[in-house]
């Protein structure tokens, strides 16, 4: 194991978390890139041509670039942090709440804050942006359905949201990562095949004229930001997925999994986003599918792809409330005696509760676009990208290199990204209220 993570901290040869971790049901490399590549390229891949109607081509091209090598930045800062929490407690494995927590009530952050208190917290934006995540796929099969079996919509999506329930609480019975590394990699063959199809359309006719370079009105750069975040980020599955490798030190090398699998993401979605803007320019949907012309046989499979793509990334995502909610609060309840039952039959419980409230909220708003930038906006791009870069900073806190560089570079892409979130959440929190109100 002599190339594992051992740069991160120098008590590293004192305790290697690597060796302390159980090798029972541990997935490959490549089983980790496909849940990385699965937990990531979903429904906002579908969304990358509106995001980029709303900056221009030039912009929406450079933009996803920039946010994605940000975001994989960011990242990388986040896995560095949890080996180097890891490595001080002594402990073999952390959850995202416990890097947070520990990170904020150690070191010299010791006696200022309540560990209680910033789990809390955290596992309540960690719930927020998953369950939304989880809605917004619930939003997008039962609207792919809809338009496969119902073109003339006599029955409101909503309405689909909520029959669907049996379904997607079938895959939410589904245990551990190790169990959804086949289904992941079947969804990203019906979702490479679907983007395939949609690509053919988009090139082999003519393009619109309706299209710009670059979008001088900045008041629609936020949409694009928050849809760009929910496409792209996915922090709680970041680690998740390196507890369950046989190999993790090789999931952040420079030619690691989550390097391989951040570019393949970034190159995909500046692909689809490119072609499908230049096709159909400001009138393209927030699936881009949905606006080839007719719904011939070609446009049916693709359909149907996309819902069966979707609906295998449901479990996915639905992973990280479950574990929570399940290993978090409802075992440690009936530990302490403040629940009856079973962990087996609250497990069930939760695993119920968790997907009752993804279809119903599916069913109240039944707009995708208003779930994606609120929830990329604010959960995915303060869990992925603020949070980060704060962890790294408390934690090689004294190590910030000559002049203090490393400290001043952090703080001024912690200034940017803090005004493109709160922008883009404001934005978003706007949209939705006009919903609501109309």
């Amino acid at each position: 194991m002599a190339d594992n993570e051992t740069q991160y901290n120098d008590d590293a040869e004192i305790y290697d978390p690597f060796k302390h971790r159980s090798k029972k049901l541990n997935i490959s490399n490549f089983g980790a890139f496909g849940n990385l590549v699965k937990s990531a390229a979903g429904t906002g891949l579908f969304a990358m041509p509106y995001a980029f109607s709303n900056v221009g081509l030039l912009s929406g091209i450079l933009g996803t670039i920039l946010m994605g090598f940000v975001i994989t930045i960011s990242l990388q800062l986040l896995m560095r942090t949890h080996y180097t929490m890891c490595v001080r407690t002594k402990q073999p494995l952390l959850n995202y709440d416990q890097v947070v927590a520990i990170t904020m009530t150690s070191g010299v952050m010791k006696g200022r804050m309540s560990y209680n208190a910033i789990t809390i917290i955290v596992d309540a934006v960690m719930l927020i942006c998953y369950l939304g995540i989880g809605a917004v796929y619930v939003v997008f099969v039962a609207g792919a359905i809809q338009e496969c079996i119902d073109t003339e919509k006599t029955v409101a999506e909503a309405y689909y949201a909520l029959i669907l329930i049996p379904f997607f609480l079938l895959l939410n019975m589904v245990k551990g990562l190790n169990a959804l590394v086949p289904i992941s990699i079947i969804g990203n063959v019906f979702l490479f095949v679907a983007c395939i199809i949609g690509i053919i359309y988009a090139i082999k006719d003519e393009s619109t004229d309706d299209w710009i370079f670059i979008q001088s009105n900045i008041t629609y750069y936020p949409k694009f930001i928050g849809i760009v975040f929910f496409a792209l980020g996915s922090p709680g599955m970041i680690i998740a997925i390196e507890h369950s490798m046989s190999e993790p030190w090789n999931y952040t090398k420079a030619c690691g999994v989550l390097n391989w699998g951040m570019g393949m993401l970034i190159a995909i979605h500046v692909f689809v986003g490119g072609i499908g803007y230049y096709k159909w320019g400001n009138a393209t949907l927030s699936n881009f599918i949905l606006n080839h012309h007719e719904l011939d046989t070609i446009t049916l499979i693709a359909l149907i792809m996309q819902a069966l793509a979707i609906y295998f990334t449901y479990g996915l995502q639905c992973y990280v409330p479950i574990s929570i909610l399940s290993e978090e609060y409802a075992n440690k309840s009936i530990d302490d005696g403040y629940l009856k039952g079973t962990r087996y039959a609250w497990e069930i419980i939760v695993r119920i509760g968790v997907t009752l409230f993804t279809c119903i909220s599916a069913a109240a708003i039944p707009k995708l676009h208003l779930f994606t930038n609120f929830v990329g906006s604010l959960c995915i791009g303060t869990l992925g990208f603020l949070f980060p870069i704060i962890l790294y900073i408390i934690s090689n806190c004294g190590n910030y290199g000559n002049y203090y560089w490393k400290l001043f570079l952090a703080f001024i892409v912690f200034t940017i990204g803090s005004i493109g979130i709160f922008s883009a959440t404001a934005s978003s929190v706007a949209s939705i209220i006009h919903y609501v109100k109309t």
